[in-house]
């Protein structure tokens, strides 16, 4: 089973980070995680993947804003809700969108 690691502009919107993070997974991959970075000077997210050897599609993926000024109780809150709802969690981090660093938590139905 292969890993992949992609980066993904920084200045790209909520929507349009999910569209690439879905492009890739619909290629054989699945997101294991997503994070922030810098690559040349320039901000970007580094996204891994692992490739999928069974053909099948991981299902949809949300990408949910946590905001930065809550306490840390309220940001466990926010993601044990997406696992009460029946969404898997992914991952968990600050990451850029539209070049502003946003914590964004990841889970998929």
């Amino acid at each position: 089973m292969g890993i992949s690691l992609e980066h993904l502009a920084g200045n790209l919107t909520l929507a349009a980070l999910k569209t690439k993070i879905r492009q890739k997974e619909e290629a054989g991959f699945e997101l294991v995680t997503l994070a922030r970075g810098r690559l040349g000077g320039q901000a970007t997210n580094l996204a891994t993947f692992r490739e999928r050897s069974d053909g099948s599609d991981p299902g949809d993926i949300d990408l949910v804003p946590i905001p930065a000024g809550e306490s840390r109780e309220a940001h466990e809150s926010r993601l044990d809700d997406g696992e009460e709802g029946g969404r898997s969690f992914i991952s968990y981090a600050a990451v850029f969108v539209s070049s502003a660093e946003t914590n964004v938590a990841v889970d998929r139905a």
